[in-house]
């Protein structure tokens, strides 16, 4: 007998790409072909990019490629997704000049068969430090004696490599690293300060930060009391040492008070004694 035997294969994939054979099977035997079988090759949408790797401010494209004749629409609209969302509607993605922002991973589809997305390219951007800027902790006036920690941040491709403190109006760093600590902090510390943030595509300043050092809060200090004597001449609890009547046994105190001498408190209780 002489038959013919078709295979038809719907929802193409391209893992159905393979080396397909047949054989024969009747009551009395099986005969397996001793020919080659026949090669399908399933080939499906391709994301080619010039280089999957760039630096910010160069230009890349992305294409979308397939090595199948599409039959049905010689001419197809592609659809471009970005990281699963739609993105724009073209054969090819030009980016120029390429910036942070765009990286990603990006697939195409053809319009009409958006179940059937290419496999996604990955997209990398490496730039140099960005958005640099200085946190300190903890914030406000810092009080004289206290510590003080300051923290540098930089969003950069590679990541920062090398973070250096100054302060301002100072040529010399003060120190490395991305945080920076001032212990027993005193009033000369106080100042503006920032971090420069490197890697190998670049570098930048923060903006400065002001620290500023207040002192340790004052004793209360209690006034001493003072007492000071006023003397009155024309008083008569004063008395006059009368340098003429000078006696060796003892002084005669006298109530005068028109003559020039040295007027000297008299002691309240033993004005009465010393009276002659």
């Amino acid at each position: 007998m002489q038959s013919d035997s078709t295979l038809r294969i719907t929802d193409l994939r391209e893992e159905d790409s393979a080396e397909y054979k047949f054989r024969f099977r009747t009551d009395q035997t099986t005969w397996e072909p001793t020919f080659p079988g026949t090669t399908l090759t399933v080939t499906g949408l391709q994301v080619k990019v010039t280089t999957a790797t760039v630096t910010e401010g160069q230009k890349v494209t992305l294409t979308c490629h397939t090595t199948c004749t599409l039959t049905d629409n010689p001419n197809p609209t592609y659809i471009w997704y970005k990281n699963g969302h739609v993105t724009n509607q073209s054969n090819s993605l030009f980016l120029n000049p390429v910036s942070s922002e765009d990286a990603g991973s990006y697939s195409c589809a053809v319009e009409g068969h958006e179940d059937l997305p290419s496999a996604e390219e990955t997209l990398t951007v490496t730039y140099g430090p960005k958005n640099t800027s200085v946190s300190v902790s903890p914030s406000g006036e810092i009080v004289e004696g206290s510590s003080v920690t300051l923290t540098c941040s930089s969003d950069a491709n590679p990541p920062v490599d090398k973070y250096t403190w100054y302060k301002k109006n100072v040529t010399s760093p003060k120190a490395s690293g991305q945080r920076y600590s001032i212990t027993n902090i005193i009033s000369e510390d106080r100042g503006e300060y920032y971090c420069e943030a490197q890697n190998g595509r670049g570098s930048m300043n923060s903006t400065a930060l002001m620290i500023v050092v207040a002192g340790h809060p004052q004793q209360e200090v209690m006034p001493q009391q003072t007492h000071s004597v006023h003397p009155d001449p024309n008083s008569d609890t004063y008395t006059a040492l009368n340098m003429k009547t000078r006696s060796p046994e003892y002084d005669t105190l006298a109530n005068v008070r028109d003559s020039p001498t040295v007027t000297i408190p008299q002691i309240d209780a033993g004005a009465s004694d010393y009276e002659n």
